[in-house]
């Protein structure tokens, strides 16, 4: 070997480990670096033909994992999710309140409990008595803003899911931008090029918010999907389209998210956009999914069903009694019933008429059994069988001592100045329509009333009217547990009974979901896949 030989052969071998040099500095110094890769040079003899001459760099390689990085991304996804729910569950926690807290629901409705319990003892002490209906008010008034707070954590929700969203989006044009980069960077000799550990990192923060699996391409390209497949950046990219509703209600149908594949190079859209919620099965966005359409509406409707069955329940008491001196005037809520409509109570009640003394003026037993009003312990006479019949009927049996007026559904009564008005029920035989009295039904004594009825058992049969006026339009959403929309069902009401309804929303639903009419008058919806109404 010439002098220049071994020359070449000693710079060469110098530049070998100054490169390798350069990179053990590389590592040092990124240690602390999120999504940087180990690299290390693989060396070689360096052959000039066929003889060996030195060495050479074989290859610098990142030392990286690919089976535990798709591993990770599963358990990043699966974890984020996790978090993502128990962060809104605690926040609901928090409104609802500790067990052994003053403010839970559970002591909010103890306290009614106690408070009623010591005006048993005190019936005829006003203070006590204006101290019941207060606790009574703080109570159903706490229960309403936990209510108002579950709704805005339901807003909180949809508010993160967008932030999600957008971030997504951003994510999967870096990495489609990254896949052009690291495959030019490679072709040109660069297998180590740090476009990986950028496009990596991308990766680990997209798993974050959904659930990802990943393919590499000989090219050096790395193809992303969901977990069941769905592709999102392959030759082309995927984008997340959502049109928020804006401030959220009670009666908010929340649009779905769509998958819209687009060009890379022209931006254009490929194809038709398909949903995405029944595809996600990981990532912060399932979990937020999970809340917003599901835990939270789930958690809503139990506080508003244990919130009505405590106003039905104190109300069904208080029609069931009357204060003394009894009432000059009753007036009811909006019941929905058409003076046409039959009344379709069964049982025995007494309407008494009484002076301002307390003293008996008038009483009228009425059967509905029998279909028959007593004046007095008199003969029995036969009334009306519509709404608007038994009323005219029951006025002429008051002889004066009393009016009713059935207007717009609602049912109301004045009797005579000075005079008072009150309901017994039948011990042995109470009346009885969708399981409340007469009283009770039409809500004539309530203690307590809101914005919206505390029950909604109406007491129609197939064969009563509806009441809506025909040519109107309901629409409802079928939503199933994974949060994808399953039917957007409309119904242009036609017929006049309860029964062309009850038809009519099940075409609407197409299968989807089962509406029918139950005992007690209610509308009741089935699902065999757990589908549930907006």
């Amino acid at each position: 070997m010439s002098l220049n030989g071994i020359m070449n052969t000693a710079i060469g071998a110098l530049h070998v480990n100054q490169t390798a040099l350069k990179t053990v500095s590389n590592n040092i110094s990124n240690i602390n670096t999120e999504g940087y890769n180990r690299r290390i040079v693989q060396q070689s003899p360096g052959l000039t033909g066929g003889n060996v001459q030195g060495v050479a760099i074989a290859e610098i390689r990142r030392i990286t994992d690919s089976f535990l990085t798709r591993e990770a991304y599963v358990s990043s996804a699966q974890a984020s999710a996790s978090s993502a729910e128990y962060q809104l569950r605690d926040r609901a926690a928090s409104i609802l309140g500790k067990l052994d807290g003053g403010a839970s629901l559970t002591n909010r409705m103890s306290d009614i409990a106690a408070s009623l319990g010591q005006l048993a003892v005190e019936p005829a002490s006003s203070a006590r008595r204006v101290t019941t209906v207060s606790d009574i008010q703080a109570s159903l008034n706490a229960i309403s803003s936990m209510a108002s707070q579950i709704q805005g954590l339901r807003q909180d929700a949809n508010t993160q899911l967008e932030e999600d969203i957008r971030r997504a989006n951003n994510l999967l044009t870096q990495i489609a931008d990254l896949n052009t980069a690291a495959k030019t960077a490679i072709a040109q000799g660069d297998p180590s090029t740090g476009l990986l550990d950028q496009r990596e990192k991308a990766l680990s923060d997209l798993s974050e918010l959904m659930d990802i699996q990943t393919f590499e391409q000989p090219d050096g390209r790395m193809f992303v999907s969901l977990t069941d497949g769905t592709q999102l950046v392959g030759d082309m990219k995927t984008q997340l389209n959502y049109q928020s509703p804006g401030a959220v209600t009670s009666t908010t149908s929340f649009p779905t998210i769509q998958l819209q594949r687009v060009n890379h190079n022209t931006g254009e859209n490929v194809g038709q956009p398909v949903p995405l919620e029944g595809r996600l099965q990981g990532g912060s966005m399932r979990g937020v999914i999970d809340m917003r359409d599901k835990v939270l509406p789930d958690l809503a409707e139990q506080l508003g069903a244990a919130a009505g069955a405590l106003t039905d329940g104190l109300n069904a008491i208080h029609n069931d009694a009357t204060s003394f001196p009894a009432p000059n005037s009753l007036t009811g809520t909006n019941t929905g019933v058409l003076g046409t409509d039959t009344l379709n109570f069964s049982g025995q009640t007494t309407l008494a008429v009484t002076n301002y003394e307390g003293r008996l003026v008038r009483s009228v037993a009425i059967n509905f059994d029998a279909g028959t009003l007593s004046v007095n312990g008199g003969a029995a006479t036969p009334f009306s069988s519509t709404a608007a019949g038994f009323v005219a009927d029951l006025n002429a049996a008051l002889g004066g001592d009393a009016t009713f007026t059935l207007n717009n559904g609602v049912l109301s009564a004045q009797a005579a100045p000075q005079g008072g008005l009150s309901f017994r029920e039948s011990e042995t035989n109470p009346s009885d329509r969708g399981g409340r009295s007469f009283s009770h039904f039409f809500g004539l004594n309530d203690l307590v009333r809101g914005s919206a009825p505390a029950n909604v058992a109406t007491g129609l049969t197939a064969a009563d009217p509806h009441g809506f006026t025909s040519g109107g339009t309901m629409s409802f959403t079928l939503r199933a547990p994974a949060g994808q929309i399953l039917q957007q069902g409309s119904y242009t009401v036609s017929g006049s009974s309860m029964n062309d309804l009850i038809a009519g929303l099940n075409t609407a639903a197409n299968g989807a979901a089962t509406f029918s009419l139950a005992a007690d008058g209610s509308i009741a919806m089935s699902s065999a896949s757990g589908a549930r109404l907006e």
